[in-house]
């Protein structure tokens, strides 16, 4: 089990007060738990406040998207390898302003797992046409290649299920539902259905292009190939 420890910049009386510079200590000791005692704390990730973000060195607001700006174009359920490292999903500003990926929240309706909150110092930004990444690791080698992933998520992607993006409050911005998924193939939304309100499922089809160093097929962060 993790200690909460202060950020050793913040630990005198006074600044240890403030909230968000403690976080959950990360160095292990003992027969399993974490933490430094008798010793200097590492550093924590200091969140900036609530709904504000880093732009590069600037402190701003949160964007969040806009209605209809946020579709989800493609996911991989199946893929060839290890599913808990393989899994992704892309998103795409489909709008012309730029949103941030930042407080967005990620669910299935068929789990128990509360929403996955993407919460970082970066507002990570989608430019106009732009698409993220999502993903169950960030680690090239496991996760057959991947370009950057932007954030992740813990739960599965069953072969039949659904998926949602939520915005901070918890509103739905975008959804898809599938009742079958292919091996080794992400499912692409066609480019001329992305402005369709609501992912239809026949909007979507196989992938048919090769990525990774498996036999998995899909573009993850870039654009689909129109469907048959």
């Amino acid at each position: 089990a993790p200690a909460l420890q202060v950020d050793p910049d913040f630990a005198d009386a006074t600044a240890n007060d403030m909230p968000g510079v403690w976080c959950d200590a990360t160095a292990p000791y003992g027969a399993g738990d974490l933490g430094t005692p008798g010793a200097m704390n590492a550093e924590c990730t200091i969140l900036p406040p609530a709904g504000m973000c880093m732009d590069g060195a600037t402190l701003r607001p949160v964007a969040p998207p806009q209605a209809g700006n946020l579709v989800i174009t493609e996911f991989m359920v199946s893929p060839a390898g290890d599913d808990t490292k393989q899994e992704w999903f892309e998103i795409k500003n489909v709008g012309v302003d730029s949103f941030d990926l930042n407080d967005l929240q990620l669910d299935r309706v068929g789990d128990t797992l509360m929403p996955v909150g993407v919460r970082s110092v970066d507002c990570k930004p989608v430019a106009g046409g732009g698409h993220a990444l999502f993903a169950r690791s960030t680690v090239p080698a496991d996760n057959d290649m991947l370009p950057a992933v932007d954030a992740t998520f813990n739960f599965s992607l069953v072969p039949s299920g659904d998926l949602r993006v939520l915005d901070s409050a918890g509103a739905e911005l975008d959804a898809v539902v599938w009742t079958s998924a292919p091996n080794a193939a992400a499912r692409q939304l066609d480019p001329d259905q992305e402005s369709v309100a609501g992912s239809v499922e026949a909007n979507f089809c196989a992938a048919t292009t090769a990525y990774g160093l498996l036999t998995n097929k899909g573009t993850p962060k870039a654009a689909n190939l129109q469907c048959p």
